[in-house]
This record gives C-alpha cells, sequence and structure tokens, in this order.
C-alpha cells in the first residue's frame, strides 16, 4: 500500500530540483573556467605569433567575455529547467512536470512501489509500478525520499 501524507494548509506538495540545479551549476562553472584555461594557452601558442595585436590583454579580455557569456546561458538554460521540472503531489495523484508538460499518474493506476532500486545510471529512492508500467521518480529532486514516504 502506498501512503502520501498531505498537508492541510498546502494540499498540493511541489518537489523541485532547486538544490541539484545549483550543484550543476557550480560544476559547469568549474569546468568553463578550466576549458577556458587552456584553450587560452592554444590560442596564445596559435594566433600570437600571427596576430601581435592579440597578445596579452585583448586575448585575455575577450576569453573573459566569453566565459561571462557562456556561463550567463547556462546558468539561465539549469535556472529555467528548474523552473519547469517538478513533481507535484495532487488529490487526483503525482503530477510530473517536466520542461512545462504535465502528465497526471492517478492514484487509483498505482499498483505497487520498489525502494532503493540502484542499476546502472540511476539511482532512483523509489520506483512506483503504474498501470503496469514502471514510474522512476527523477533522483535529482529535493528530498525524494520525502516524496517516497
Amino acid at each position: 500500500m502506498i501512503e502520501i501524507r498531505l498537508d492541510s494548509k498546502n494540499p498540493y506538495k511541489r518537489f523541485g530540483m532547486e538544490h541539484s540545479v545549483k550543484k550543476l551549476q557550480i560544476y559547469a562553472l568549474i569546468s568553463i573556467l578550466i576549458i577556458s584555461f587552456f584553450y587560452y594557452f592554444i590560442y596564445d601558442y596559435i594566433f600570437i605569433p600571427s596576430f601581435r595585436w592579440l597578445d596579452g590583454l585583448p586575448l585575455a579580455a575577450f576569453f573573459v567575455m566569453a566565459d561571462a557569456m557562456i556561463m550567463a546561458l547556462c546558468f539561465h538554460i539549469l535556472r529555467k529547467y528548474s523552473e519547469t521540472s517538478y513533481y507535484c503531489v495532487t488529490d487526483e495523484g503525482l503530477e510530473q512536470i517536466l520542461l512545462g508538460r504535465s502528465k497526471l499518474y492517478a492514484w487509483h493506476d498505482f499498483s505497487g512501489a520498489v525502494y532503493g532500486r540502484i542499476g546502472a545510471g540511476i539511482r532512483c529512492p523509489v520506483t512506483f509500478v503504474v498501470d503496469g508500467h514502471e514510474l522512476r521518480v527523477n533522483q535529482h529532486i529535493d528530498d525524494p525520499w520525502e516524496l517516497c514516504r
């Protein structure tokens, strides 16, 4: 039997991915800076002999601006993904919103659950059985164990 406890003050509980997205932003920032660091020296080696005016500050300024634009784009995409991808527990069932598209899994269609499934590339706290198919809860949502409780 699957039991979902709803708070009377907030009957529709939302499970998003804000904390995981913050981690991804940090990883993206570090990756972009490392890649840019190596590309700076590659471009310095390739272009400076032919284009002396790029030496020093102009090439460094170009890479700083490029890094800032790439980071801003990456952060924007991750924030939009976080805002438009979540689970919502409602009276009707478990609603999965992914990039703005909604799919409702009605409570009467749930027939079982398996906790702690670990496999190749997945680490899901729970896998529900809905209409004879497996529904794996996204492992990156905030507090997945609370959703699966």
